[in-house]
């Protein structure tokens, strides 16, 4: 029998460097389908019933309490203006202590596709969270 997985932190990073930490992994969401094909030139009675796999964009959601980091923004800002041009290849570790990476995944082609901030509330004990969605071409699990 196996335990549980249980992690700390969650952490992105690009090129070796770290680029922000979470403190929770909502999701990772993927999804597959198909469409109607038809080939060029071909009748389309003929080719009625067969369909072409497609894959969608991978979602990775992360949250954190929102603070001063601001990496993560600068770069979904960049990607808002040439969305093309800002694909990294990311690494994103699975931490179960401040140090030590328990899992890692290398996500392909991702860039921060949406930010999302909680509400407020008036209890200055309470954090504005926020959540940081990443998409991706590809994921895959890699060794530590």
């Amino acid at each position: 029998m196996t335990s549980p997985l249980t992690a700390a932190r969650f952490e992105i990073s690009v090129d070796g460097h770290s680029l922000a930490t979470f403190s929770e992994l909502a999701g990772i969401t993927t999804e597959g389908g198909s469409v109607d094909y038809i080939p060029s030139g071909e009748s389309e009675s003929v080719f009625l019933n067969r369909h072409a796999a497609v894959r969608k964009p991978i979602s990775v959601r992360l949250v954190r309490p929102r603070g001063v980091s601001t990496g993560i923004r600068t770069w979904y800002e960049a990607a808002k203006l040439n969305p093309g041009g800002t694909r990294k290849r990311t690494a994103m570790h699975l931490c179960e202590s401040a140090v030590k990476p328990l899992i890692r995944y290398s996500l392909e082609n991702a860039w921060p596709s949406k930010i999302e901030i909680g509400g407020l509330r008036g209890n200055p004990s309470t954090s504005t969270m926020e959540t940081v969605t990443m998409t991706c071409e590809f994921i895959q699990r890699v060794s530590v």
